[in-house]
């Protein structure tokens, strides 16, 4: 109502376009501020959100975060109306002073990479997980380790995404501020909590920890690739992918999660206890369902990393897909894959909050769901790289009538966007 209350032209000059949040300047402190605030009121939601599906609800903990979440959210709009109230008044006295107005149309320049301020926020997440797991190590206190892992997939992801914030910067010293990243992160981590399950005679559990060390390897390794290829877009393509695919399906993909978490965390607190085996179905749902949505965007990352000339050719058609005729044989064994995890997702999605005694069907369901995904994914990022390659070698000197017939033909989309739908469809 207080955005409606003022001319839109009047507000151009003021309005946060996601190229400014992705380039961090030419933003007041009072906007920032409101950012914030912002951040917090969706944060606060999304906990309440959470525990309504509590039995019992710690009363303090529910009181003084909607509190918080009143507070930041009635800061959100007194500054919504002092900035509404100063654009139509500073508009007002040119008019009556006769000056013309000068209304200009919001034409951004493309984002080469997006702030260090982010990457800084990542550096900092993925330091307060190494610290949870470190804090275990030492103290063999099981909150520390139930606080790393209820975060997890949320550090995974956010991660990747700092791995491709800056895809241009190729000098030393920024890779070697990756590896840091990489090795004071996933790595440190996954020692403390080796040691911490070796020393709590958890043995199985010690020797799967230093099974996912390679996996990280190669998920770094995967990243630095997928960097690469982000590199090499047009500058109009490039901006598209960090502000709409990195940063906005990244906030989106965390916010799910988050919420997945606060789930879990509503549990054990509705049971007052960690360790009375009520709250495994919720907490083996929720880090299910928080690893699908970082594969799911981690692909979405992959698939439009290459120019668009390469993701038409790997659109999937929409009369394709309609009649289910024409799709190649890659394309008929990942949409049933994809298929099987959107089904393995419904059956999680039912079974998050239910609090009995742990049901070995929800890890034999929802493994088999990453392990579906997973192959999917891979196929994804086999096809695309292949498609690639194909395209440099044959069409070099044709981009141009290239471009003019794909833009003639029907709608398609990436493999990516399919299974961004399909998680988005299992949560509705």
């Amino acid at each position: 109502l207080v955005q409606g209350s003022v001319r839109s032209e009047w507000r151009q000059d003021l309005n946060l376009s996601i190229e400014k949040i992705a380039r961090m300047k030419d933003i007041s402190t009072r906007r920032a501020a409101q950012g914030f605030l912002t951040v917090l009121t969706g944060v606060c939601g999304i906990f309440l959100f959470s525990m309504m599906s509590a039995d019992e609800m710690d009363k303090t903990t529910t009181v003084v975060v909607g509190g918080v979440g009143l507070t930041a959210s009635f800061g959100v709009v007194i500054s919504e109306i002092h900035t509404s109230l100063k654009a139509q008044n500073r508009r007002l006295e040119l008019s009556e002073s006769g000056e013309i107005l000068n209304i200009t149309v919001n034409n951004e320049e493309p984002v080469k990479e997006c702030s260090w301020v982010f990457v800084g926020l990542s550096f900092l997440s993925t330091s307060t997980y190494s610290a949870f797991c470190g804090c275990y190590a030492v103290s063999m206190d099981e909150k520390y380790m139930f606080m790393a892992y209820l975060i997890l997939p949320i550090i995974a992801l956010s991660f990747m995404m700092a791995v491709m914030y800056k895809p241009k910067r190729t000098d030393a010293g920024y890779k070697r501020f990756l590896h840091f990243h990489f090795f004071s992160g996933p790595i440190f981590s996954e020692i403390g909590s080796i040691v911490g399950l070796l020393r709590a005679g958890w043995i199985s559990n010690g020797l799967f920890a230093m099974l996912r060390i390679p996996c990280y390897y190669l998920i770094f390794w995967l990243g630095l690739k997928l960097r690469k290829l982000a590199a090499e877009l047009p500058p109009q393509e490039l901006s598209n992918f960090l502000c709409q695919t990195v940063l906005l399906k990244g906030a989106a993909a965390m916010g799910t999660m988050l919420f997945f978490s606060f789930e879990t965390l509503s549990c054990f607190i509705s049971q007052n206890s960690l360790d009375n085996g009520q709250c495994e179905n919720t907490s083996m749902s929720a880090l299910l369902l928080s690893v699908y949505l970082v594969v799911i965007t981690t692909l979405s990352m992959n698939s439009k990393a290459v120019p668009k000339s390469v993701q038409r050719e790997m659109a999937w058609e929409l009369s394709t897909v309609a009649t289910l005729k024409g799709l190649r044989w890659w394309q008929q064994l990942q949409g049933g894959l994809i298929t099987f995890t959107a089904v393995s997702s419904l059956y999680l999605l039912s079974v998050l909050g239910v609090e009995k005694d742990y049901d070995k069907t929800i890890g034999s369901v929802g493994s088999l769901g990453f392990v579906s995904l997973l192959i999917a994914c891979l196929i994804g990022i086999t096809m695309l790289v292949r498609t690639k390659n194909v395209h440099q070698r044959n069409n070099k000197g044709r981009e141009g009538n290239v471009e003019m017939l794909k833009d003639q033909k029907s709608q398609g989309f990436s493999s990516g966007d399919i299974q961004d739908s399909a998680f988005i469809a299992t949560l509705v």
